[in-house]
């Protein structure tokens, strides 16, 4: 997002280049498929967009958590307890701030990773946009 200040293609080692070249103009299922059972250290050199100012900026300007304000509406997080690219504890620190700003949240944790939970979170996710719709009051775990 950020071609001018980050390079994430600097950051990707031998196997996370390939995977990019793979899914470079792939559909969903194929970009799932193809990093299923990966970590992010398989993909990338050991250092981290972390460790430079430019990337630290870059994944502030991205972060919910960094964000001061709040959603408001009803919001639904549903987080993979394994998940190494959102770590539960700042998903559930992001809930817990906004419930204080009187955001209601539901938050719910899934077994698996950052990508595992996509299948089993959707009819999660459908059931809770179906009850928002049939006008049923929004869940909070707040």
């Amino acid at each position: 997002e950020y071609p001018n200040e980050v390079s994430l293609s600097e950051q990707l080692n031998d196997r996370g280049i390939a995977l990019a070249n793979q899914i470079r103009n792939a559909c969903t299922d194929q970009i799932i498929d193809a990093g299923a059972n990966m970590k992010i250290a398989d993909v990338v050199n050991s250092g981290t967009l972390a460790n430079t100012q430019a990337g630290v900026e870059a994944l502030n300007r991205n972060s919910v958590q960094m964000f001061p304000g709040a959603p408001r509406m009803p919001v639904l997080l549903y987080q993979g307890a394994d998940d190494q690219l959102t770590p539960t504890s700042r998903v559930l620190a992001t809930a817990a701030h906004w419930c204080r700003q009187g955001t209601r949240v539901q938050t719910v944790i899934v077994p698996g990773d950052h990508g595992s939970t996509i299948a089993s979170g959707v009819p999660i996710a459908l059931s809770y946009l179906n009850d928002r719709l049939a006008g049923a009051p929004a869940p909070s775990t707040c």
